[in-house]
């Protein structure tokens, strides 16, 4: 999750504008962050914000922003009537989120989560693992990446 300016469930130009902004910046991230793994012949993708769909993985398979499965990851998804939000205990509702899942060990993940961190001068800090459950994959195990970016 990449903590915004803007609470993601007050429509506005400029949150609207902020979340475009977010969302390059986020796969941007993420393309550094599959790189890694493409050089070491290690499966990874990434979902595309904007559309909940894998970035580089042919599949009708989708996982939307507020999709209830982010519950399990610590998330809260708010009913808003007109719409629904993600938030989360440490950055409320300002926030954009999209996940990765790389095939894997967490030892083979834990040295790349450093490359979501991106850019210090544009408002990025540390990142943090939110969770890392593993779920059963052909040929070993998958594991789903979601970061905190201050």
């Amino acid at each position: 999750a990449m903590q915004t300016q803007h609470r993601q469930s007050a429509m506005s130009t400029e949150m609207l504008n902020e979340r475009q902004e977010c969302f390059q910046l986020l796969v941007e991230r993420m393309k550094v962050f599959k790189a890694r793994f493409d050089e070491q012949d290690c499966w990874c993708d990434f979902i595309d914000p904007s559309t909940g769909a894998p970035f580089h993985t042919d599949s009708a398979t989708t996982l939307l922003e507020c999709d209830e499965r982010y519950r399990s990851l610590g998330f809260e998804i708010l009913e808003l009537g007109c719409c629904r939000a993600l938030c989360n205990e440490k950055f409320g509702q300002c926030l954009v989120m999209t996940s990765a899942f790389v095939k894997g060990s967490e030892q083979d993940v834990q040295p790349a989560l450093s490359l979501l961190e991106g850019d210090a001068a544009a408002g990025a800090g540390g990142a943090e693992s939110v969770a890392a459950p593993a779920a059963a994959a052909e040929g070993g195990w998958m594991r789903l990446v979601s970061c905190f970016l201050e």
